[in-house]
Order: structure tokens, then C-alpha cells, then sequence
């Protein structure tokens, strides 16, 4: 019980740290919020605004406070990959590096390797889709 008071008393400590440390995670956070929010406005609960508001806000608080402490997580794991693989943490440093020093050309790439995977997924449901129609069809029979 003290572990979740000392939390929620400890919480503004925690967004300002997020947002110093964690700029861009803590905008991710709140686009997906806004997105929550005009989601549950206009699809799930269109005649609930106080408490959607309640729940989004809540909810962006807790993940954002929740930032500081999943970052100093995923370092931690970052540092067992780094001494477990060195192969695969140099790699992949390697490869920020590139996305850093060329953003345009990684957000190029990310795009062109999701349309192929989305190409792909859409060929194998067609091709699923076919072979269970056929299966339906000699089942009939």
C-alpha cells in the first residue's frame, strides 16, 4: 500500500522527468491518448465526455508517469543484450545511427517494408480465403 502512495504522491516528479528524458515516448503517449479520446467521443461512448475525459486523462497519467520507469527497464535490457549479443547490439547501433544521421531515408524504408508486409498479409488471406472456399465447396459436394 505504501508502494502505490508514495506513487500517486510522487507523480509530478515523474512527468517532468518524463518529459525532460522522454520527449518524443511522451508525445507518442499523448497522440495515442487524443486518439483514445476521439475514439471513445465518437464510436464507443459518444454521450459520455466528462468521464472520457476521466478515463483519458487517467490514463495518460499513469502511462506517463509509468515512462520514467519502463525506460530505465528496456536500458537495463539493453545492457544484458548488449553483453549477451554484442553482434546484435552493434548491429542495431549501427542502424540507429543510420535512422539518426538519415531520418528521411529510414522513414523511407519503414514505409516501403510496411506496404511489401501489408502486400504479402493481403496475398496470404487471399490465398487462405481461396483454398477454404474450396475446401467448402468439395465439402458440399
Amino acid at each position: 500500500m505504501d508502494a502505490i502512495v508514495n506513487f500517486i504522491s510522487s507523480w509530478p516528479v515523474l512527468v517532468q522527468r518524463a518529459f525532460t528524458e522522454h520527449a518524443l515516448a511522451v508525445a507518442l503517449i499523448t497522440v495515442a491518448a487524443v486518439a483514445l479520446f476521439v475514439v471513445l467521443q465518437q464510436e464507443w461512448r459518444p454521450d459520455s465526455l466528462i468521464s472520457n475525459i476521466a478515463f483519458v486523462a487517467g490514463g495518460w497519467l499513469i502511462a506517463v508517469s509509468s515512462l520514467v520507469y519502463v525506460m530505465a527497464l528496456a536500458r537495463k535490457g539493453w545492457i544484458v543484450l548488449e553483453r549477451a549479443m554484442p553482434f546484435a547490439a552493434k548491429l542495431s547501433a549501427y542502424i540507429y545511427g543510420i535512422c539518426e544521421r538519415h531520418p528521411i531515408l529510414a522513414l523511407a524504408i519503414v514505409g516501403n517494408l510496411g506496404n511489401l508486409t501489408e502486400a504479402l498479409a493481403a496475398e496470404e488471406r487471399r490465398r487462405l480465403l481461396e483454398e477454404q472456399s474450396h475446401a467448402d465447396g468439395e465439402g458440399a459436394s
